[in-house]
């Protein structure tokens, strides 16, 4: 067979396979986890100016309130993915979570710059969940499919940048910053009930395929 026939019958055998709908749903889910904390991040970016203001803090001080958050998760990557070969990803993810979510509520009530860096500090778990998230999309569709599966999820990101700028500003002009992060709160429940619920009903699409050759 010549090298054209051995490309054509690679290309047919991609099309071949199919994806089921669970693997599609788990895409979904962990799409909008994606979504919702880029969401909830650019959503704090219009309330920087109100948050210098309202605790009378030079910019130096407001700074920390995204560098705190960064060095947290950059810290917590690799850990994450270490706990995540120890116990599960879908555990892991779910742990993650369910702390980020935690530290979205406290900030919707932070009184001064101590208690709302501290708060920050325990969002960071959240964008350590986007890489395990990740992971868990790699073993969940086989790899002729992992291209689409990783657009829509790469897409999650930008939507969320886009919207949550365009939500926290106008959420902020009306209920104040610390809406902020209770808004984002109640979409990020959720997201954590739903991948909680689909747990033991991930499928892991390609060690199915693997089975069925």
């Amino acid at each position: 067979m010549t090298r054209k026939g051995n490309i054509r019958g690679m290309e047919d055998s991609k099309e071949g396979i199919i994806v089921s709908r669970r693997a599609w749903f788990t895409l979904a889910i962990l799409s909008c986890t994606l979504l919702t904390v880029f969401f909830s991040e650019t959503m704090l970016l219009p309330a920087i100016p109100e948050i210098i203001k309202e605790f009378k803090i030079p910019y130096g001080t407001a700074a920390w309130i995204f560098s705190a958050y960064l060095i947290v998760a950059a810290v917590m990557t690799p850990v994450a993915g270490r706990l995540s070969d120890l116990y599960g990803k879908k555990k892991v993810l779910l742990m993650l979570l369910i702390i980020y979510i935690a530290g979205l509520t406290a900030g919707g009530f932070a009184y001064n710059i101590s208690f709302l860096l501290i708060t920050r500090i325990i969002q960071g778990f959240g964008l350590a969940a986007v890489p395990a998230a990740f992971s868990l999309l790699r073993d969940t569709f086989p790899p002729a499919k992992l291209a689409i599966a990783v657009g829509v999820f790469g897409s999650a990101y930008s939507a969320g940048s886009v919207v949550g700028l365009l939500t926290g500003a106008s959420i902020i002009q009306n209920f104040g910053w610390h809406s902020t992060f209770l808004a984002i709160t109640g979409i990020s429940v959720v997201v954590g009930a739903l991948f909680s619920y689909t747990h033991n009903l991930l499928v892991i699409s390609c060690h199915k395929n693997a089975k069925s050759n």
